[in-house]
Order: structure tokens, then C-alpha cells, then sequence
């Protein structure tokens, strides 16, 4: 059975010295960009990993608990607060800015791929 947490997540995390995240941005709610995610949190003890936030797109209460019900329970479980954000936002840590692109405030979407949260990142060296 595919384990992208392990597979993946994991894989990378442990090869770049990485135990810890600010931030852990989740796209969209389809399985296929979240059951990494499901994964990574229900491991992230034994594995040795710190989860400081799940951050999601900024869409009404209902599509958020349809999209993400079962990663918001994870993250509620282990304590990890949830975020979300929106079109103009911006996050700035030591080393990095993060503006979000999409979804905008208010705007209706005709399918659940229009209203992914996307980001540009920015590292500083």
C-alpha cells in the first residue's frame, strides 16, 4: 500500500535535516494532496517530527469541514492549531515570505480545484 507520509514526507524531511515545521499547507482537501498529510500527523511523534500549524485555504466553515473534516479532527487530537488564508495575505518567518494568491474573499467557485490555496514563497539567504 502506497505511504506517501512515510514515502515521501518523511523521506525528504529526514535527508534535509528537517524535524520541525512552522507550517504545514494543505491545497485543497482531495485525498490525493492530503492522506500524506493524515500520515505525517498520525506518525509525527514516532517519527520525530514537530507539526507547529496546519494552515488551509480560506473558504466558508462548511466546505472547510467537507474538505478537511478528518485532518481537522488529527490536528485538533494532537493539539496543532489550523489556519487559514486568503487572496493578499502574507506570512513572514525568519527566512521566508509566504503571500497567498488564491482563493479571494467572496468568490464563489464552480468546483472545489478553483478555490486551492496557492502560494508564492519567498526564502531569503
Amino acid at each position: 500500500r502506497d505511504a506517501p507520509g512515510k514515502n515521501i514526507f518523511l523521506s525528504y524531511l529526514k535527508f534535509s535535516g528537517i524535524s520541525e515545521g512552522s507550517g504545514l499547507f494543505l491545497s485543497h482537501g482531495d485525498r490525493d494532496h492530503c492522506n500524506g498529510a493524515m500520515e505525517l500527523l498520525q506518525n509525527a511523534d514516532d517519527w520525530g517530527i514537530v507539526v507547529k500549524q496546519l494552515i488551509l485555504p480560506e473558504l466558508d466553515h462548511g466546505t472547510i469541514r467537507e474538505q478537511f473534516g478528518d485532518i481537522l479532527i488529527m490536528a485538533s487530537d494532537r493539539g496543532i492549531p489550523v489556519s487559514t488564508v486568503g487572496a493578499g495575505e502574507c506570512m513572514k518567518g525568519e527566512n521566508i515570505t509566504v503571500l497567498c494568491l488564491n482563493p479571494e474573499a467572496g468568490c464563489l467557485y464552480e468546483n472545489d480545484n478553483e478555490q486551492v490555496l496557492i502560494t508564492v514563497i519567498k526564502k531569503r539567504y
